[in-house]
Order: structure tokens, then C-alpha cells, then sequence
């Protein structure tokens, strides 16, 4: 149900603003033999019906930084990636994510609308409802490998 806008929003953020940072220091981090941390996600990995623009995202920060890793490798920089699983967050608040499914679903055409019916944005709610609970609350997992890609005398390629 995700527009164009929509995933031109999210891969502004997540995907194109990180490319461009990346880039814009490559030069420094070239003469440094430096070090590059990206973020990406679980959702880079497997997609998740209903947020498909953050997992297109996450996909392309995965692809970026692998392709990265290997064009850097003879200039002696080191590219990492951090995927954090799935925490609770200020984004993920069960309210929050139900008014952004209802939103979604009001912007939805008639024939849409009739084609899915409202038991599937039920079912779609009760989903994400479930899904929730079973969220992480401490990320000190995150920060640690966050950490250890950043300091460690021998980093991994890959956070998970």
C-alpha cells in the first residue's frame, strides 16, 4: 500500500543521506585508513510485510556497504555494518503503529478497501500488536557492537 513518496521518504533518510555522508568523507577516510560504521537492520535481511519501505532501505544500506567494503579494501579502510534486531523504540509504540496503519488504509482506494476488507487491517493490527510484545527493551547489544566495530584491533564485517 506504500506510495512512491513513501519510499522516497524513507530512502532519503536511511539510504541516499547515508551514501552522501559516506562519500562526502571518503577522501579523509582514504588518507586515515579510517573506519565505516553503517547501520542497517534484521528488515535488510527479511522483509516485513507493512513497512516494506524501511526494508527496501535497510536492503540497500546491506548492499551499499558490502560493495563499499570490497572498493575500500586497497586503500586499507575497514566498512562495518550494525544489525540491531528488533527493539522497542520511540518508533514502534503500539499506538503509533496502529494510527499509521489506519492512516494508511484511509488513503487507500475504494476498490482496495473492498478487495482486502477490514478484517485484513484487523488482522494486519492485531499483527503488529503481537509482534510488539516480543520486542527487545535493552540495546545495550547495539552499543556494544557499535563499540567493538569502532575500537576493536580486529572488528567484524557484520553486527548481528
Amino acid at each position: 500500500w506504500a506510495t512512491v513518496s513513501d519510499y522516497q521518504a524513507v530512502l532519503s533518510v536511511n539510504l541516499l543521506g547515508m551514501i552522501d555522508v559516506t562519500r562526502t568523507f571518503l577522501p579523509l577516510l582514504k588518507k586515515s585508513r579510517g573506519r565505516v560504521v553503517n547501520v542497517a537492520s534484521a528488515a535488510g535481511r527479511l522483509a516485513i510485510p507493512g513497512i516494506a519501505p524501511y526494508s527496501v532501505s535497510k536492503y540497500g544500506v546491506e548492499a551499499f556497504s558490502d560493495s563499499l567494503r570490497r572498493a575500500m579494501r586497497c586503500f586499507g579502510v575497514k566498512v562495518h555494518i550494525i544489525e540491531p534486531g528488533f527493539f522497542r523504540t520511540n518508533i514502534n509504540q503500539p499506538a503509533d503503529v496502529r494510527r499509521g496503519l489506519d492512516r494508511i488504509w484511509q488513503r487507500q482506494s475504494p476498490e482496495t478497501k473492498e478487495e482486502y476488507g477490514e478484517e485484513f487491517l484487523q488482522a494486519s493490527n492485531d499483527a503488529a500488536e503481537a509482534a510488539m510484545e516480543n520486542l527487545r527493551q535493552d540495546p545495550v547489544a547495539v552499543v556494544d557492537a557499535m563499540e567493538h566495530a569502532l575500537c576493536s584491533t580486529h572488528p567484524r564485517s557484520r553486527y548481528v
